[in-house]
């Protein structure tokens, strides 16, 4: 069925839209003036997901009901499932579009099931245009233009237009609009005279986060996607759009029940059949009762003989409920969901320092079903001001005006890149102080949580904390949440949230040593920088390097170890490197099959080591390719897939990257289970032949810290089934046995930054640590306990010379080493003389960066400057970044605050830190890394001349 409807404006534009085929087509007429594009919106679902459709749904797809008004048109869409065309029953979504404004219309969407149902990823109003008729893509916030021949990678900004060169289309007031621009053109002609094509597309909703399993998308009518479409004449412009209207969410009945702490209250409502959970105020951490509540807890079911799955929600639908409240703890218990023998305990306690510690137990009596995932209690809260939202991302981000940018949040934890500690946080600041909830789910164990946020535009949202299940598949499966979700009012920041975390850290938590590993060589927490490269390519089966790391310009067949030795001699220091590619079979091919090493391997290495070079190869820690010669599966399926992860049906964890085999097919990468016997043994041959027989310094061991556990079912192996603290364990185990293969003075790094394995490596690679507002929230915690290197700036930011001491500057203030940079940036002059002053000023102040502890980092609040940046590495974030920079750091009895001048002009800052925090007292020292001085100081300012590309260190001597 088509659903159409003209919107005419004042200004003479008329907009034209009709549904077919699943797609929603918009025709923007003004004149002689057209525009064409269309969306085509999506639902899918994960791998621990339920399957009322089989991977993808697409919204409009089946039978739509039409409400018209006279300025608006409703539409109600039951969904299909994309690959069965079946209609999905269980869920609807509704679009409404209506006039926002002059030349603009409003797109809501919003889905009512008739019960939770789990949702892993979405798709919405991706507007594609042809390529042809297009000119540039304009980024109105923040300012940004360019041809849209001219960019590769999709970029992502508050609002964006596409420009024809005299009209144009754009999104705005949606959550953030991101600019794709090479889409595939669609399968069949949607407009008589359109031929398919090369597509530029913008995407509003751009934070939209992807659900957890067992998690819908908490957009109801009153809380709806939104995006203003726009259009017009000449270049792009910001309407003037009427807000987003929408219904307000209706506060829960029952009975009320408070649970307080100090300054925290929390509230719940019981009724009959259910119970939910009531919000917090962020300004002064009350109970909200007026405000819309949120489910105590949802628990993700699959039936075994029928294979169904599907989510159960405390706030109906229980035979029994029950609840115990005392001044100090609260008690729920939930029996019998759908006449399922199944019982769910929910625990609150008042714990010390205005802070609430919530447990949650199954107890799963059935021999029909088996539990998948439960959540914590979920965090709802409602701030009267701009709210700033904490996630755990790359150091730690903080996301400023989260509410009226609708941001969000999906993360697994334990990981390196989204989830690399589980914490998240939201607060607000008024009259100078800033207030708000610290979420944290404190757990020694380590087990596996999944992590998601979203705030809305009525100044709500919510944290949730996923816990899947132990005994994954097996009926009965009762079990307890690891740990214990946290919450506190806080009265702070992010800075705040980092010192509680920290405290929990340090008490309780296996992987962190006082002072980090006692048998790391000095020399891997000391060198200020490590470079990275690629030997010669030469098998012929393999491919390119990858475009994120690949030099521009083929370099000489010895670059790989001659650039290294000239960088280390310019600097007058010694580096790491970082040694990728070394091995004769292809990258991310017939691994962990790396022997034989390439020609020229081991003399390299000794030049190098002449010269002050430590060389770290690359190997990789937890995948195998199942096809490990030339598509042979002899030797996996004799030596590897017993120890792979399996699913709950058997079969492998396959992962694919960017490398083929020589048939063209992409390799398919088994994950291997930590735990297998024969994995530690395979890894342990390897390390002892890199360190016996090739003399390196230490070795890389990929991903491990970067990759979430898998649930491995696998019956065999040794460890419960699902989640549980079995996975940092038995890497652990797997470290240790490559410990004993290691001689002293050599050491293993992983990719990123997963906090549980901290313990286990002498040093983190952070080479995704470029995301817009980075926040030091791991330094803040593991300074002094891990090494923490590099950043890429590689790539296509490459010639980004003011993207490179960015990033070099802030790693150096972070307490990172310098890095994840090629040797040839030696050549640059753009660059090398900023490298060589903050290596220096790295090694020079090593015991800080190294030792010390990280404080509160000053504020510059005169001289700044900023620039537009991106996030390198495909991420597409356009963003403004300071040019000068600001750190303390406490050690020994003294105090260090480092400035940095990251800009090609000088300027004269003032930088204002915390005096009480630091108690500075005699001014030991000033030392000058380029043209710089200090101007004046007093307590808790400072101000300083900074030359171009410079560094100033001032240490003082700590009051007692």
């Amino acid at each position: 069925m088509d659903a159409f409807k003209s919107f005419s404006f004042e200004s003479g534009w008329r907009c034209d839209v009709a549904v077919r085929d699943g797609r929603m087509l918009f025709e923007l007429t003004k004149g002689g003036t057209r525009l064409r594009a269309f969306c085509q919106d999506r639902l899918g679902n994960g791998e621990n997901a339920a399957r009322p459709f089989a991977g993808r749904a697409l919204l409009l797809g089946g039978r739509i009901g039409v409400e018209e008004g006279e300025d608006s048109l409703t539409l109600h869409a039951c969904p299909v499932d994309e690959r069965t065309k079946a209609p999905v029953a269980s869920l609807m979504a509704h679009y409404r579009l209506e006039k926002a404004g002059e030349n603009a219309l409003r797109v809501t969407t919003w889905f009512s099931a008739r019960r939770s149902m789990p949702v892993s990823s979405m798709e919405w109003l991706q507007l594609r245009l042809e390529r042809d008729a297009l000119r540039e893509c304009v980024g109105v916030e923040p300012a940004w233009r360019v041809p849209v021949e001219g960019i590769s990678h999709p970029a992502r900004f508050d609002a964006a237009a596409l420009w024809t060169g005299n009209a144009y289309l754009m999104l705005s007031d949606c959550g953030g609009a991101r600019f794709v621009p090479s889409v595939e053109g669609p399968e069949a002609t949607l407009w008589a005279d359109q031929a398919t094509g090369a597509w530029c597309a913008l995407q509003a909703g751009a934070n939209c986060p992807r659900g957890l399993s067992g998690e819908p998308f908490m957009r109801d009518e009153a809380h709806p996607l939104s995006a203003v479409l726009s259009f017009g004449e000449g270049e792009p412009a910001l309407p003037v759009a009427r807000a987003l209207r929408a219904p307000r969410a209706k506060a829960p009945e029952g009975e009320l029940l408070r649970l307080a702490s100090g300054k925290l209250c929390m509230g719940v409502r019981v009724r009959a059949d259910g119970v939910s959970m009531l919000g917090v105020s962020l300004e002064d951490a009350s109970c909200r009762t007026e405000w819309a509540g949120f489910p105590l807890a949802r628990v993700l079911v699959r039936q075994l003989s029928s294979g169904e799955v599907f989510s159960l929600t405390s706030e109906q639908g229980w035979e029994r409920v029950r609840t115990r409240c005392t001044p100090n703890r609260l008690s729920v218990y939930l029996e019998r969901p759908r006449g399922i023998d199944l019982c769910l305990s929910v625990e609150g306690r008042a714990a010390e320092e205005d802070g609430i510690e919530w447990r949650v137990r199954v107890l799963n009596q059935s021999d029909d079903h088996t539990v998948l995932s439960v959540t914590y209690p979920g965090v709802s809260f409602v701030s009267d001001g701009a709210a700033s939202l904490f996630v755990p991302s790359a150091s730690g981000r903080v996301i400023e005006e989260a509410c009226a940018k609708e941001a969000g949040f999906s993360g697994i934890y334990p990981s390196g890149f989204e989830g690399v500690v589980p914490v998240l946080g939201a607060y607000a600041a008024r009259g100078g102080v800033s207030r708000g909830l610290y979420a944290a789910v404190h757990d020694a164990s380590a087990a596996r949580k999944e992590l998601l946020c979203e705030t809305f535009r009525d100044g709500s949202g919510y944290f949730c904390f996923d816990y899947p299940a132990e005994n994954l598949g097996r009926p009965r499966n009762s079990f307890e949440a690891g740990g214990c979700l946290t919450v506190r009012a806080l009265c702070g920041d992010w800075y705040d949230m980092a010192k509680i975390y920290k405290a929990f850290v340090e008490q309780c938590a296996p992987w962190c040593p006082p002072l980090g590993r006692e048998d790391s060589p000095a020399w891997m927490r000391d060198v200020p920088m490590y470079v990275m490269d690629w030997m010669p390519n030469d098998n012929p089966d393999a491919d390119p390097v990858p475009i994120s790391i690949r030099p521009p310009v083929e370099p000489p067949r010895d670059n790989w170890y001659k650039k290294p030795i000239e960088l280390a001699e310019y600097l007058g220091l010694p580096i790491g490197y970082h040694l990728y590619n070394w091995h004769w079979i292809p990258f991310n091919n017939d691994f962990p099959h790396y022997f034989p090493v390439k020609e020229g391997l081991e003399e390299g290495v000794r030049e190098m080591h002449r010269h002050g070079v430590h060389v770290m190869p690359y190997i990789n820690g937890r995948i195998a390719d199942t096809r490990d010669s030339r598509g042979e599966t002899v030797r996996f399926d004799r030596e590897l897939r017993p120890g792979a992860t399996k699913r709950m049906d058997g079969t492998l964890d396959i992962e694919t990257y960017a490398s083929h085999e020589p048939d063209g097919s992409l390799c398919r990468l088994a994950a291997m289970c930590p735990t297998s016997p024969a994995w530690r043994d395979t890894m342990a041959r390897t390390v002892h032949s890199l360190f016996h027989e090739y003399h390196m310094d230490a070795v890389y061991v990929d991903q491990v810290a970067a990759a979430r556990s898998n649930l491995c079912c696998d019956p065999t192996h040794d460890h419960t089934p699902g989640n549980g603290d079995w996975w940092v364990k038995g890497y652990r185990l797997l470290m240790e046995r490559l410990r004993r293969e290691c001689p002293e003075g050599c050491g293993f790094t992983t990719e990123s930054n997963a906090e549980t394995y901290a313990d286990q490596f002498d040093g983190y690679l952070t080479w995704a640590w470029v995301y817009s507002s980075m926040v030091p929230f791991f330094p803040k915690v593991y300074a002094g306990r891990i090494a923490l290197l590099g950043r890429n700036t590689n790539g296509y930011k490459k010639d980004d010379a003011q993207f490179f001491r960015f990033h070099v500057g802030q790693a150096v203030l972070f307490g990172q080493q310098i890095g994840w940079i090629n040797a040839d940036v030696v050549d640059d002059d753009r660059k090398n003389d900023y490298l060589k002053r903050m290596c220096r000023m790295r090694w020079e102040l090593k015991e800080f960066f190294t030792m010390g502890e990280m404080l509160r980092p000053p504020v510059i609040t005169e001289g700044q400057r900023a620039y537009l940046s991106d996030t390198s590495m495909g991420m597409d974030e356009i963003h403004p970044a300071p040019e000068r920079l600001a750190a303390l750091w406490r050690q020994g009895g003294r105090v260090l605050l480092a400035l940095t001048n990251t800009s090609d002009e000088a300027a004269e800052i003032c930088a204002v830190y915390d005096a009480a925090e630091c108690r500075p007292g005699r001014l030991l020292e000033a030392r000058a890394y380029g043209d710089c001085e200090y101007m004046a100081e007093e307590p808790g300012v400072l101000r300083a001349k900074m030359g171009a590309r410079s560094a100033l260190a001032m240490i003082w001597e700590e009051e007692r």
